[in-house]
């Protein structure tokens, strides 16, 4: 499986901007991407879309590179109340799923945004994968009852309060390396790079991928996407198979004897 993580240079107020900022970027990356490829857009890429044009934005992008896209999220209008909402597309262009962020952040509670249903979960290839968006991922409780997954995918918009984007950065490292291993399975960040904005917020760039048990003995736990706008992880699950046996074994796994 290939996970390519986006991480554009600049968030637009335009959600259709955003889509086609990332079209454009993906194409000069000229990555072989496959049905088995899961492409990740950051959150808020949609913008302020309206629910039809964020969807077909999605779907579109899905059939262009023939893989699976977790499409971020948008602001979407529902019942009077405003969530964070996103959709997870298949390579036919076919929704799979859906998903919001349970726990707006920040500016988001400031500007009227709802707490949503949460995360969502699909299958590729037999894997299970867990999505969640950006806040959600730093409570505990966003867990429960997930079962177990083999990766857990996280569209994020981090942003700093500081002059300098590295502490968010190095937490969003942090959590996700001890999240990949609490939970024995990858993670992937989605995000805006540290020259974009947000309301005045300045963005952080963590977008990267968590190994729970990098190969070899100087293998990295987290890499990060750092400069690039499009990254490439190719990622197979046999080391996290046995990371699993492995914890089983020492009784190192929740409901072990």
């Amino acid at each position: 499986m290939h996970i390519i993580l986006v991480q554009p240079t600049r968030w637009h107020e335009d959600g259709l901007r955003n889509f086609a900022q990332i079209r454009a970027e993906l194409g000069r990356s000229e990555l072989g991407s496959t049905a088995t490829s899961l492409i990740v857009l950051p959150e808020l890429v949609g913008s302020e879309l309206e629910r039809h044009a964020y969807e077909e934005s999605a779907s579109d992008l899905a059939l262009l590179f023939d893989a699976w896209v977790i499409a971020g999220s948008h602001h979407v209008r529902r019942g009077g109340s405003v969530f964070n909402s996103g959709v997870v597309v298949d390579p036919r262009g076919a929704i799979v799923a859906n998903y919001e962020k349970a726990n707006p952040y920040g500016v988001e509670v400031d500007s009227g945004v709802d707490p949503g249903s949460g995360s969502a979960s699909f299958e590729i290839d037999g894997r299970r994968v867990l999505v969640m968006l950006c806040a959600d991922f730093w409570f505990a409780d966003s867990f429960d009852g997930a079962g177990q997954m083999d990766m857990i995918v996280v569209p994020a918009f981090s942003i700093t309060q500081r002059r300098s984007p590295d502490s968010a950065r190095a937490l969003w490292a942090h959590m996700a390396v001890a999240r990949a291993y609490e939970h024995m399975a990858f993670v992937a960040v989605s995000d805006w790079a540290a020259s974009s904005s947000y309301r005045e917020h300045r963005g952080s760039g963590a977008a990267g991928l968590a190994d729970p048990n990098p190969a070899g003995p100087h293998g990295s736990y987290y890499s990060a996407v750092g400069p690039q706008s499009v990254a490439d992880f190719p990622i197979t699950f046999d080391l996290l198979d046995d990371l699993r046996v492995n914890r089983s074994a020492r009784g190192f796994v929740r409901g072990a004897d």
